[in-house]
């Protein structure tokens, strides 16, 4: 894994952040969140559901310091399964989130989707990889 290097005030504020994200976990005490989970957490944040990361609209930071987290953040590809493709028919396994469009979307809830299961319930993701693992499961 590639090494980022922060300044002082950078990784205080990913680290608060970090805290806010434990505090709001409901796995009280036994709960913990790490620093690669918050960078995940941002990554998260920073798509969209077409795939287009927010920081392509967005304005540029104004002066030198254009390293904070979201831009660290925002220096890794988003979607890089969008560009893999197989052309033995096995490309439907790396787009289950294009091929099952329909059944998962983003939630106003705690959990950022949510997944319409085939049996008419609905479960929550926190993440799109975890969006893909339930659309596995439950769609394959």
């Amino acid at each position: 894994m590639p090494d980022v290097s922060l300044t002082d005030d950078q990784f205080e504020r990913l680290s608060q952040l970090r805290g806010k994200l434990a505090s709001e976990t409901q796995a009280g005490p036994y709960a913990s969140v790490n620093l690669s989970d918050t960078i995940e957490y941002l990554l998260d944040l920073s798509e969209t559901t077409d795939g287009e990361t927010l920081l392509n609209s967005a304005p540029t930071p104004d002066g030198p310091d254009s390293n904070t987290p979201d831009a660290v953040a925002s220096g890794v590809d988003p979607a890089p399964e969008q560009s893999e493709t197989d052309t033995s028919g096995g490309a439907d396994m790396f787009n289950l989130l294009e091929t099952h469009v329909d059944k998962w979307r983003e939630s106003d809830g705690q959990e950022r989707y949510e997944v319409d299961l085939p049996d008419g319930g609905v479960k929550t993701a926190r993440t799109r990889d975890d969006v893909k693992a339930v659309l596995f499961q439950s769609y394959r």
